[in-house]
């Protein structure tokens, strides 16, 4: 079993095609799971934000580089990645489902209802696609503690958030407060 982790044969490979390649996704993906995989998880995080600094947090590569962190349990590095991508892409809306998905799957709820808080009020479309990925984590007290507290902080709330609002009071069986929403 020791020929299946081969890294420094591997990430020498990897080196001789970035070079022969540079700019190709596939080959910084790949070396990156590597540096990872060997336990550099620095250097692999260090070498995908250099790539999409480069690329300008390119709102594709910068998912396909956070996928990969998330492949290999690096789910704060996907979460460093797809944090640093919603701030210098300026489209926000691209990266909030998936910072509220990550963010609830490590238990920090708070942030994780931020990101969908912020999602909704730029997309309210999204209801669905948030009130699930909710109900995916709110079998949790402190989750969805967390969830509700968020809501009701929102100032000028849409149909859309007081959808997800109400759905959340009803789950918790706080019928008047869902009734008064």
């Amino acid at each position: 079993c020791n020929r299946l982790k081969q890294f420094d044969e591997s990430l020498t490979w990897l080196t001789k095609w970035n070079e022969r390649s540079p700019g190709d996704i596939n080959g910084v993906n790949l070396t990156g799971k590597t540096l990872f995989l060997s336990g550099k998880e620095k250097d692999a995080l260090d070498l995908w934000h250099g790539f999409l600094k480069n690329a300008g947090y390119d709102i594709n590569y910068t998912k396909i580089l956070a996928y990969s962190a998330i492949e290999v349990k690096g789910f704060e590095t996907a979460i460093s990645l797809l944090e640093k991508g919603k701030e210098v892409s300026g489209k926000p809306i691209y990266f909030l489902l998936d910072l509220g998905y990550l963010y609830g799957y490590v238990m920090q709820f708070d942030k994780a209802a931020e990101a969908y808080v912020e999602l909704l009020q730029l997309e309210p479309g999204q209801a669905g696609q948030i009130e699930g990925r909710i109900k995916s984590t709110s079998n949790n007290p402190d989750a969805v503690k967390e969830y509700i507290k968020a809501f009701e902080k929102v100032d000028d709330p849409g149909e859309a958030a007081l959808r997800v609002l109400f759905s959340l009071y009803i789950d918790q069986r706080l019928f008047e407060k869902g009734l008064q929403t």
